[in-house]
């Protein structure tokens, strides 16, 4: 798993942090922690805590737009 700092506005990922293979109460500690980080405004409605797999970033051929998508 890892913890990505993704920038909503933008389509982009800031950064990126390997924590190895977490269970289900470390995936719930950090999403407690991205919660409060949100609520004291660390994070935004743009800049948002992220934990996946992976993530690939995809094109709209129709538009151009690019995306992220988290795995």
């Amino acid at each position: 798993m890892k913890v990505f700092l993704h920038d909503e506005k933008h389509e982009s990922v800031f950064a990126e942090l390997d924590i190895g293979e977490i269970d289900a109460v470390q995936q719930e500690l950090l999403e407690q922690l991205a919660f409060f980080l949100e609520d004291q405004g660390v994070l935004n409605r743009y800049r948002r805590m992220v934990i996946a797999k992976s993530y690939i970033r995809k094109t709209d051929e129709d538009t151009g737009d690019s995306s992220i998508v988290f795995e």
